[in-house]
């Protein structure tokens, strides 16, 4: 006959399972709590040392209505600078701390980093009412008095430090404005001498420069400019005229015909005596020749000369003329009277043209010497501008210069120092971290987790199904009956024997880990040095 079967509820078959597997449970929850105490007590405890810094805004007194407020520069990068590399080799050697000389170059930065990383600079928001800065530093140290000579010697020296740097700071400041003091006291002294030099150089007298400029118009030299330029106009107009009247006489000029034709009576020219003197000699000399042949050199000679008086005869009848009137070509007066009118003319403009070029040339180089001391004059008043400027900036410098000395006065009065520690460096009573109870219940938690998972996972990773219940609702069958397992002797005896060693090697291992911490912080010399070496390692690691 069928049974039917009562599937338990979630909550009732967890703790069933629970229950069944306790000491799969159990025991790492008892390892849990075990290491979780060991490693309380190994690891080094960390003391929280915190000294607090007090910046003053320190207030120069003066004469001037605004104050001057002299502060640190260094408070702004303070974390970096408290923290900074060297400075804390610096502590560290001058303190000859044991462990750190032991190391290698390598190891003894790496130690350098992790003390870098224990400390923390907090710089307080300053309250508006509040005329100083606070600064909390903090280191955490696993020896307490030595922490508390390190953080207070590493936070001195960085006090010390700024405030040498500062009053240097400020020395060479103050260094630098007496020198542009000086150098401004120099500049000035150079442009006023440049302006009286310009003064002397344009004859200027200090009544007509006493204003913004001086008027163009009152100056002798610009009163000789308009007068020769008046001349210059006239000259100009007279050499007009002249142009003007040259021109008309050249015009007239050609109009009038150089000659005027005039009626002359010439006398006769009678030459008759001389043409029969001439045909006279041609017959004596006919009758020679005819004592010669033609041929005879004679004959040739006469005839020749018989030629040349003919020929005078023909010249003689043609220049023998009667007496008569002719038209004959004579000067023209008027154009006599009309050059002498151009040559009186054209020596006047030859004057008027010298007059106006000795005019241009004077009024050009009075107007280059008047532009020249028209800028001239400007320089003078650019120099005298610039020489204003230069007072005013000494006067700046000065009043800077005085100032930083004020400030340096101040730095290096006995007042002076803007930093106090308003708390000492003191560790306290008990460590602040890490904390044992936290580590104890982690420890217990982890090993509860561990246990309850393993037990679980154990449970339900089997293949098959657990119980007549898990069979029931899976499949929907009726169940007909339920076989209790059968263990035999040796298999009762052999789980027997497994639970026996896990339960004793537990016990053992357990016991072991709590002796060995015990010993090492009771009573170390009772371990063998190589185990008490790497717990000391394994205890820096975690520093």
């Amino acid at each position: 006959m069928a049974i039917g079967i009562e599937t338990p509820g979630q909550f009732a078959e967890l703790a069933s399972i629970l229950k069944k597997r306790r000491w799969q449970i159990l025991l790492p929850i008892a390892f849990g709590l075990v290491i979780a105490t060991a490693v309380a007590v190994i690891v080094p405890k960390k003391y929280e040392i915190t000294t607090t810094v007090e910046l003053r805004d320190r207030t120069v007194s003066q004469t001037t209505a605004t104050p001057v407020v002299s502060t640190s520069r260094e408070i702004a990068n303070a974390e970096n600078h408290i923290k900074h590399f060297k400075r804390i080799r610096t502590v560290i050697e001058a303190s000859g701390w044991a462990d750190y000389e032991l190391l290698s170059p390598a190891d003894k930065r790496a130690y350098i980093e992790g003390v870098r990383e224990d400390l923390q600079v907090v710089v307080r928001n300053k309250a508006k009412d509040s005329g100083s800065t606070f600064m909390d530093i903090t280191y955490l140290s696993t020896d307490p008095k030595r922490g508390e000579a390190f953080l207070s010697d590493l936070s001195r020296l960085w006090v010390d430090e700024v405030v040498d740097r500062e009053r240097k700071a400020l020395e060479q400041e103050e260094q630098q404005l007496d020198n542009a003091v000086k150098t401004a006291m120099a500049d000035w002294t150079a442009k006023s001498n440049e302006t009286m030099q310009l003064v002397r150089d344009g004859e200027f007298s200090y009544t007509s420069l006493d204003g913004n400029r001086e008027s163009s118009e009152v100056d002798p030299e610009f009163a000789s400019l308009n007068a020769q330029r008046i001349e210059l106009e006239k000259a100009k107009a007279a050499l007009a005229g002249a142009k003007a009247a040259k021109a008309a006489l050249e015009a007239q000029l050609l109009e009038t015909p150089e000659d005027i034709m005039a009626s002359v009576e010439t006398d006769g020219f009678d030459v008759t005596s001389q043409i029969l003197q001439f045909e006279a000699e041609i017959v004596e000399k006919k009758n020679q020749q005819n004592a010669f042949t033609s041929r005879h050199k004679n004959y040739v000679l006469l005839q020749e000369e018989i030629e040349e008086l003919e020929e005078k005869i023909v010249q003689f009848k043609a220049a023998q003329r009667s007496s008569e009137v002719i038209q004959e070509a004579r000067p023209n007066p008027a154009r006599t009277s009309l050059i002498g009118q151009l040559d009186v003319v054209e020596v006047e403009l030859q004057k008027s043209l010298s007059q106006v070029a000795a005019l241009e040339d004077s009024i050009e180089e009075a107007q280059n010497d008047l532009i020249a001391k028209v800028e001239l004059r400007e320089e003078y008043y650019r120099a005298l501008k610039e020489r204003d400027r230069l007072q005013e900036k000494h006067a700046e410098l000065e009043e800077a210069h005085r100032l930083k000395k004020l400030q340096l006065e101040a730095l290096s009065g006995e007042y002076g120092e803007p930093y106090e520690f308003v708390q000492e460096a003191v560790a306290p009573e008990q460590p602040s971290q890490p904390s044992s109870g936290f580590i104890i219940a982690l420890g217990f938690l982890v090993g509860l987790v561990i246990g309850v998972g393993s037990a679980v996972g154990a449970e339900y990773a089997r293949d098959g199904f657990r119980t007549a219940a898990d069979m029931a609702r899976t499949m929907n069958l009726p169940v007909l009956g339920v076989v209790a397992q059968i263990r035999t002797r040796r298999e009762r005896a052999a789980t027997a024997l497994r639970r026996t060693v896990v339960g004793v090697a537990s016990l053992v291992l357990l016991l072991a880990i709590g002796g060995l911490t015990y010993l090492y912080t009771q009573a170390p010399e009772r371990l063998p040095v190589e185990w008490v070496e790497r717990v000391d390692d394994f205890r820096d690691g975690l520093k």
